[in-house]
């Protein structure tokens, strides 16, 4: 049994400023740390069973599909490709797919050497990808990096001693990419007979093509930060192609579609060059020259979904993915047509099985007396005592459910769930009207309390339990009230947008008439806001601080917010930050002055909060900003 702390992952407890200073959570770059009240620690002990419906096999073996990262060998005879976490291959023509590697490891991305007699591939052997290296046939294989950025193949050089490939390791401050979790990839190469990696570029150069002659690149470039699969971006942040001289160490774009162009494979002729791209409708096949001003002209005609995973053999023929299948286009055809793969390797982990979920969590909340903790685990929800470790499961369902959090009595779980195609907002309650918990006897009773157009997220209880705050369609902030069914809208579109899931956070005050939130977008700048639930009031930024400020929590008597900001911290050599400090704001001078008196050992007498009475003071803000921590953490 696997020992979690109270602290998974890069959640704050909801009850952790409100239940009177008991005990302070805060995160601090995925390992959470934790101060108590009297030094108590309190650690949770879970034992989760986690039913799944995993398959390493399609049942109909003779029609697999998730068939991905197709790439035929130079002569056109072989193919080999990605399925169920291994590195497989099959004749060009189909049959027995043949494993190469175990499903001990997850492993993808083969790249085949110029004379086909080696594959190399990433694999997670060591927690990470590592670019490893094995004979075409089958054998031993050898670890060629070692470093802890995930390390994925492109290509082998044309004499097949190093192959090149990216990792965002240490770039240059003129390279990254802007915005809080900013980062970039560099192009490395490494030798194949081991040694250490060298750096070719320090700009992004994804998906790379060497020219036959070996003095050329073609690659994707990387404006934005974006999720690669994303379909039907059109904006000046799209992925084009454009070409490197190894000699010159010049750059110049070759496509210019606002959509997304990518995936480039030199023609035979070294003058011209296969693609995919966007431009059509779906991702398709596209061939264009490198002469400057061509035109391109489409190749394939697939429909619906997208085309993936490009792949050129010298002889001119082509293999690519489309709805999870590997299809295929002979040099002198103009049809494609879909490789029949048989894979008969069986899996005893198929169908429905027991499993320890612990590995798995990704998200806690802690019920307002500490006596339930709430955990997500591969997607699942499952409530844990604490005095004993009972543990069950709440939700059984092949969506995603995230973004839990409790009700002040600890008798309703609130979470988001992705059942109806977007992210919507439900809630578990215990039944009855005696005093019950998750974890004893009894019903468990579930609905849907909120459900947008958009997707809804990181819903979170008022301190009275009638009102719900929520960020609607990534976009604004609202104000759900639970009597009414009706919403109010507390932060405008405009000013923040979430860009992956977690990746901002708000709070409710112990009194219940504001909401701290984190605006901005990860891909920008991250700053605290104050918001009026009630939605009368404007917005009021309490950081403004050009960096990076998150995860803000009030203090118990709701006139001041803590949050955590890389403005003061080191930085890497990249200008990234690598280290953060907690900071505390009080939003009244009287407040403040308390809270200076009590530094010096001052008995003070505070204002009362038990009236709502008390207004935010703008004037004078950034001087009652004060750094807690005498030195930053990383």
């Amino acid at each position: 049994m696997k020992k979690i702390t109270m602290g998974i992952a890069r959640y704050i407890s909801s009850h952790s400023l409100a239940d009177s200073g008991a005990r302070l959570f805060y995160k601090e770059r995925g390992l959470a740390m934790k101060a108590m009240k009297k030094s108590i620690c309190m650690t949770v002990f879970l034992t989760l069973l986690y039913f799944s419906q995993l398959a390493l096999a399609d049942e109909n073996v003779a029609h697999p599909l998730w068939l991905r990262y197709p790439a035929v060998s130079p002569d056109g005879n072989v193919i080999a490709f990605a399925y169920g976490g291994q590195i497989w291959k099959v004749g060009s023509s189909g049959g027995e797919a043949t494993p190469l590697t175990s499903g001990d490891f997850y492993s993808t991305r083969p790249v085949w050497s110029p004379d086909g007699t080696s594959l190399a591939f990433a694999s997670k052997r060591h927690g990470n990808f590592d670019i490893f290296i094995m004979p075409a046939r089958g054998g031993e294989i050898k670890r060629l990096t070692h470093h802890s950025a995930n390390d994925l193949p492109y290509a082998f050089s044309p004499d097949g001693r190093s192959i090149y490939f990216s990792s965002s390791r240490l770039g240059t401050p003129e390279t990254v990419l802007v915005g809080t979790y900013a980062d970039s990839d560099q192009l490395y190469s490494v030798p194949v007979a081991g040694g250490n990696s060298h750096l070719l570029l320090a700009t992004p150069a994804l998906d790379i093509a060497v020219s036959p002659d070996g003095k050329q690149l073609l690659y994707d470039n990387r404006p934005v930060y974006e999720n690669e699969f994303r379909k039907g971006a059109v904006s000046d942040g799209t992925r084009d192609i454009w070409l490197y001289d190894l000699v010159t160490k010049k750059h110049r774009q070759v496509t210019t579609n606002r959509g997304e162009d990518r995936d480039a494979f030199w023609a035979a002729d070294g003058k011209s060059f296969y693609y995919l791209s966007e431009q059509g409708s779906s991702f398709n096949v596209w061939r264009q020259t490198l002469e400057e001003g061509s035109k391109p002209t489409q190749i394939t005609l697939h429909k619906g979904q997208p085309v993936r995973f490009l792949s050129l053999a010298a002889d001119g023929s082509m293999v690519y993915g489309f709805e999870g299948e590997i299809w295929r286009r002979a040099a002198s055809s103009t049809e494609s047509r879909p490789v029949p793969v048989h894979i008969s390797q069986g899996s005893l982990v198929a169908g429905s099985f027991s499993s320890n979920a612990n590995a798995y969590a990704s998200e806690i909340a802690v019920s307002a007396d500490g006596s339930e903790v709430a955990v997500v685990a591969r997607g699942e929800i499952f409530v844990t005592a604490t005095a004993n470790g009972r543990t069950r499961r709440i939700t059984s369902t092949p969506e995603f459910e995230h973004d839990i959090s409790f009700s002040p009595d600890g008798r309703t779980l609130l979470y988001c769930s992705e059942r109806g195609g977007d992210s919507d907002v439900y809630e578990a309650s215990v039944s009855g009207d005696r005093p019950a918990s998750f974890t004893a006897a009894g019903l468990v009773t579930e609905k849907k309390v909120i459900a947008t157009e958009g997707d809804a997220l990181f819903p979170a209880f008022s301190t009275d339990g009638r009102r719900i705050a929520y960020l609607d369609n990534r976009r604004s902030i609202k104000v759900f009230d639970r009597e009414t069914g009706r919403s109010t809208t507390a932060l405008k579109e405009g000013s923040i947008y979430s860009y992956a899931d977690g990746d901002l956070s708000l709070k409710w005050s112990p009194d219940g008439r504001w909401i701290i939130a984190t605006t901005g977008s990860i891909i920008g700048d991250l700053d605290i806001t104050l918001l009026d639930a009630s939605g009368n009031l404007e917005p009021m930024n309490l950081s403004s601080s050009g960096y990076s400020d998150e995860s803000p929590q009030f203090t118990p008597d709701s006139q001041a917010v803590i949050w955590e900001s890389d403005r003061n911290g080191l930085r890497k050599a990249d200008e990234t930050a690598s280290q953060k400090d907690i900071y505390i704001l009080h939003l009244t001078q009287e407040a403040f002055d308390g809270f200076n008196q009590a530094r010096q050992g001052v008995k003070s007498v505070l204002p009362d909060t038990t009236e709502a009475t008390w207004e935010p003071q703008v004037r004078g803000i950034r001087h009652r900003t004060t750094r807690l921590t005498p030195y930053s953490l990383s």
